[in-house]
């Protein structure tokens, strides 16, 4: 194995022929190795086990962090969204809604199209298929109507109270979902959307 090997190597122990051959070049007589050969030997697999040892920590620390970072992805998209409705509704203040919203989608048609050339996406867009053309634009005008309404909220408004009905898209995504997508709406699910509901009515009234 490469770690015996690589260790062997640091420990002065050439790995071939001349391996069994003490530190004078003799070669020791038939099953007595030289005691100094038989000490590197024993140092050199304990560097090779501590080896795979460290090598094994880091890719299960590099395997626990992929599995987490969905949850800090997440946790900063709801930090951006938070930022978001703040700054809107004191950007939006003596702004037409619609002009506002132009605005705001301007800039992430620029961030967005910018994503896309700097990691040579574009490669990709003969391929998508009619199918797919039609939803992303479908769900082009939900996302384009959803920020219309949003912003001419946010304008008429506390942002503290339009926030929390906002969120309520987690209920209706969980029935959409189950509805048209067949995805399975468990007790937990259920639990959830009433508790969502719930603190919604809580911090709108």
């Amino acid at each position: 194995p490469r770690h015996t090997t690589g260790a062997l190597r640091r420990a002065g122990i050439q790995w071939g022929p001349r391996m069994n051959t003490d530190d004078h070049g003799a070669t020791p007589g038939p099953g007595l190795p030289s005691p100094p050969l038989a000490t590197r030997l024993e140092n050199a697999l304990e560097m090779a086990a501590r080896e795979l040892l460290r090598e094994r920590r880091a890719e299960r620390r590099w395997r626990i962090f992929f599995r987490l970072m969905w949850l800090g992805l997440a946790l900063l998209s709801a930090l951006f969204a938070a930022l978001t409705s703040i700054l809107a509704k004191v950007g939006i203040e003596g702004v037409n809604s619609n002009l506002a919203t132009a605005i705001r989608t301007g800039v992430v048609l620029l961030m967005a199209w910018g994503m896309v050339f700097l990691t040579n996406a574009q490669g990709g867009i003969p391929a998508i298929s009619t199918k797919s053309w039609l939803f992303l634009i479908l769900s082009g005008l939900a996302t384009g109507a959803s920020w219309l309404c949003y912003y001419k909220a946010l304008r008429l408004g506390e942002a503290c109270k339009v926030v929390p009905v906002d969120k309520l898209s987690v209920v209706f995504t969980l029935v959409l979902a189950f509805v048209f997508l067949h995805e399975k709406f468990t007790p937990k699910s259920l639990i959830g959307c009433v508790l969502i509901g719930a603190g919604t009515l809580l911090m709108v009234l």
